[in-house]
């Protein structure tokens, strides 16, 4: 039996009541739909985006671990403005290998920074640098000065008797700092202390010696510390400078048999001021003097800052 299209106006009414609502229940269902369809597009796309920020993320961390090391080249010409008085223009020497004995992970990637280090290599002790002409006032102006490290401004090491080695950044506090021991381990800092070295060990150092302990080899002459007995002791030395500028280089060996001996200039008002550590093995106690004159002739040579002496 077919049904025939209402005739009674209340019937068509219904009719297109219902027809309307069945429209308008559509639209509503097609909004939903897309308003849906939207929402999971939205979604799709942070969700990539975010995938995207994290490789990203994840590709910039490898990257600057890839970039931790040295920038520098063996051969490579550099100039470095340290100071007003100390700016080093040389060829680099052989580099070194980090080592990641110096930090724990963490500590690695807050205090490893070997884009700020200058170092300058590794040379035999009587290396000569190819020279470079002394700069003008007014060239020396316009050079940007070089940001350093605290406590590292300059590091350079020396090599003993002809021997060679491969050369670490091993922390020069540390017991094993030394990778031969024929090495030498240079560093050089500004200072403003107002004594030289010399003054140092005879105002500050001097009263905690053994006078009478004293013992003279190369004009270095080594004092045990008073109270102290027997063959194995720390002592702290003086040795005489062959550089008539320089006061001289005090010297401090530790009672461990391990560990490297400790040197330098506590401050010299060469270069403006400045103060130099190095260490070694105390087997080359002998040789103190001349590691000493071997500093001061490559700092000459490479500073070519105007009147570097004064």
């Amino acid at each position: 039996m077919l049904i025939s299209e209402p005739k009674h106006p209340t019937f068509r009414r219904l009719a297109e009541s219902i027809d309307i609502g069945h429209d308008s229940i559509n639209n509503f269902l097609g909004r939903e739909r897309t308003k849906i369809f939207k929402e999971n597009k939205i979604r799709k796309i942070l969700i990539t985006s975010i995938m995207i920020l994290l490789v990203s993320i994840i590709q910039a961390g490898c990257m600057y671990k890839l970039e931790k090391k040295d920038p520098y080249e063996k051969g490579e010409i550099i100039t470095w403005k340290l100071w007003e008085n100390m700016i080093i223009k040389t060829e680099l020497g052989e580099r070194r290998i980090h080592s990641s004995a110096n930090h724990t992970k963490r500590g690695e990637k807050e205090f490893y920074h070997p884009e700020q280090e200058h170092y300058l290599g590794q040379f035999p002790i009587d290396y000569q640098p190819k020279p470079f002409p002394k700069l003008s006032k007014e060239e020396s102006s316009v050079i940007p000065f070089t940001p350093i490290l605290a406590g590292k401004a300059l590091e350079f090491n020396l090599m003993l008797n002809g021997s060679w080695v491969q050369a670490t950044d091993r922390d020069v506090i540390a017991q094993d700092a030394l990778n031969h021991p024929d090495q030498v381990k240079v560093i050089i800092n500004p200072t403003n202390n107002k004594w030289n070295t010399k003054q140092f060990f005879e105002e500050q150092l001097i009263s905690d010696l053994d006078i009478s302990s004293a013992k003279t080899t190369n004009d270095v002459t080594c004092y045990k510390f008073k109270g102290e007995k027997g063959n194995y002791n720390h002592q702290r030395c003086f040795g005489t400078s062959t550089n008539p500028i320089i006061s001289g280089f005090e010297l401090y060996i530790p009672i461990n048999q391990d560990v490297p001996m400790y040197a330098g200039n506590i401050r010299e008002s060469i270069y403006g001021g400045i103060t130099v550590t190095w260490i070694t093995d105390r087997k080359n106690l002998t040789q103190t003097q001349k590691i000493d004159a071997a500093i001061w002739r490559l700092l000459d040579a490479w500073n070519i800052a105007p009147l570097a002496k004064n």
